[in-house]
């Protein structure tokens, strides 16, 4: 992943194999390897913006059903899902997830630790067609100790990378 904007960041790329991350920040002479659950920007951390693997890296279990207010401020009917890390590349212990029943789209995520603490929360909103499914455009990113603290990750493009596999690689971001 490389950043474009904002311009403090332009140039910054991230690379994610499984569990193992690296960020290249112009500045710097060379990759620096990094944990997914460290933090990007403000409440966002590498995890988020690289993206998690639910089906493959959580198992998970039907807690109910629930309405939740959605990023946009209507009431949802939803799934309520229980997803718990089966894997070394989970970024996350524990996850509470709610899906919009009629459109499987996510509405809301709470991200727990192995404690059971409740660490931030996630929103999901300004769905469109991207790459051949309906995806957000806009993830909101909160605190869950501090709401005032918090992140807006606005996705203007999503895009299909055709780069070589030799591309992929910590060598390859220096």
């Amino acid at each position: 992943m490389e950043f474009v904007a904002p311009p403090r960041d332009a140039g910054r790329r991230l690379l994610r194999v499984s569990e193992n991350m690296w960020v290249r920040i112009p500045a710097s002479r060379r990759a620096i390897r990094i944990t997914p659950q460290q933090r990007l920007l403000g409440q966002a951390s590498n995890a988020d913006v690289m993206g998690t693997n639910y089906a493959s890296d959580y198992s998970s279990k039907l807690l109910g059903e629930e309405e939740v207010t959605s990023n946009e401020s209507a009431k949802v009917n939803c799934y309520k899902l229980e997803l718990v890390k089966k894997t070394v590349a989970a970024s996350y212990y524990r996850l509470i997830y709610w899906v919009d029943k009629a459109t499987y789209r996510p509405v809301r995520t709470e991200f727990y630790t192995q404690t059971g603490k409740l660490i931030k929360y996630a929103q999901f909103g300004k769905f469109g067609n991207a790459l051949g499914a309906v995806r957000p455009g806009r993830v909101v990113i909160v605190n869950a100790v501090n709401a005032d603290e918090y992140t807006v990750l606005d996705i203007l493009e999503y895009g299909n990378s055709h780069l070589p596999v030799a591309q992929y690689t910590e060598a390859a971001l220096n």
